[in-house]
């Protein structure tokens, strides 16, 4: 490689004494810009390839978070459904009891006797204060 650069330098009009020194820097300033080149190009590969993985992470990660997002969200419609249900049930087994009971039965035994004093002390107070002591 050299010799073709001395030539070539030669025919340019450089002197002898000259160009043998000036082939051989100018040879080796040619092989670190090749090599500087290359390593240039490798660390661009290796970024290149760096971003790509970051890239795909980050995808990973988008995809993973939502499918938590889309499976919550799913989990909290059912929990909502199942709530609604069991308050509907709930609404219609009161509103069936309520149908299906009588006036006289439609309340336990011990409100039934709160709801009989309150009566008499009614009745009481129409008659007068200390009418049913």
């Amino acid at each position: 490689m050299p010799v073709f650069l001395i030539t070539l330098l030669a025919r340019s009009g450089i002197p002898a004494r000259f160009t043998k020194a000036l082939a051989w820097l100018l040879f080796a300033l040619i092989v670190v810009g090749l090599c500087w080149a290359a390593v240039a190009v490798f660390r661009g590969w290796v970024a290149d390839g760096k971003e790509e993985a970051v890239r795909v992470d980050r995808s990973d990660v988008t995809i993973e978070a939502a499918n938590l997002v889309i499976n919550a969200t799913s989990a909290a419609t059912a929990n909502q459904m199942a709530r609604d249900d069991a308050f509907q049930n709930a609404q219609e087994e009161l509103q069936h009891e309520a149908d299906t009971k009588s006036d006289a039965s439609s309340v336990g035994p011990g409100v039934q006797s709160v709801l009989d004093r309150m009566r008499e002390q009614q009745a009481a107070g129409r008659r007068g204060p200390n009418a049913a002591r």
